[in-house]
């Protein structure tokens, strides 16, 4: 797995409560083979220790960054699409769609890498 580890936590409860996120989606992710991201960054179980679960800062090449845009104006760059689904209540999906031209818009914008 790419990227740098950040933490090692002891159990999966304390993992979702780092990043208030949802414990089923870290853990459908966390128990594949190989991991996966969600969040913003890359997670795995221990592979020594099951009850512990990885975190990674996801490496630069697999995060990009994107832009909104509305009538052919910048309107904001965002880090990675996990960012910009956050802030304008989106799914990635639907984004990443926009950017490969399978759809005009997402929630409004056009949407493109940086």
């Amino acid at each position: 797995m790419d990227g740098e580890l950040l933490t090692v936590f002891p159990s999966l409860e304390s993992a979702v409560e780092e990043v208030n996120g949802d414990e089923r989606v870290i853990q459908s992710i966390s128990t594949k083979n190989k991991g996966g991201s969600c969040y913003g960054y890359m997670w795995r179980r221990d592979k020594y220790i099951e009850d512990k679960i990885q975190k990674y800062k996801r490496c630069a090449k697999k995060c990009k960054s994107v832009s909104n845009y509305k009538n052919g104006k910048k309107i904001k760059d965002f880090l990675s699409i996990e960012e910009a689904t956050k802030e304008v209540g989106a799914c990635p999906g639907a984004i990443v769609n926009c950017i490969k031209g399978r759809s005009k818009s997402c929630r409004g914008y056009q949407w493109k890498y940086k």
